[in-house]
């Protein structure tokens, strides 16, 4: 324990920041931060499965009416429309992207840096 002695005070303090830059490191991401960023991929999500969902009934709809006769016609036309729908959902996250990164980021200074990138990186 630290004595009345100035100098016997420093290691306490030495420890006592160290802690604190620990502690600051280790720090959660800010909640609001982490819903934003949830948010917007449960978006995302949603987005590719509707645009997968209407390519589907398209070919669906285009079996039923003749037009795709085999599998290999069936397979070029679901390879281009889902390689299609994949970028349309693409293009959707980044306008969410883009309507919400300035609160994400905003959130994310509140909070430890590298725990907000290591929190994104687990949602992706």
């Amino acid at each position: 324990m630290p004595t009345k002695e100035p100098a016997s005070w420093i290691p306490w303090i030495i420890i006592g920041i160290m802690g604190a830059m620990l502690y600051q490191q280790h720090k959660p991401v800010p909640e609001p931060a982490a819903q934003s960023i949830e948010q917007i991929v449960s978006k995302t999500h949603a987005e590719t499965a509707k645009n997968y969902a209407t390519v589907f009934r398209a070919a669906a709809d285009k079996v039923a009416a003749g037009e795709i006769k085999d599998e290999e016609a069936l397979y070029n036309f679901l390879k281009k429309d889902l390689d299609d729908a994949r970028i349309d959902a693409s293009s959707g996250l980044d306008k969410l992207l883009d309507s919400n990164i300035p609160t994400v980021i905003d959130d994310a200074t509140r909070g430890s840096v590298s725990s907000f990138l290591r929190r994104v990186g687990g949602a992706w």
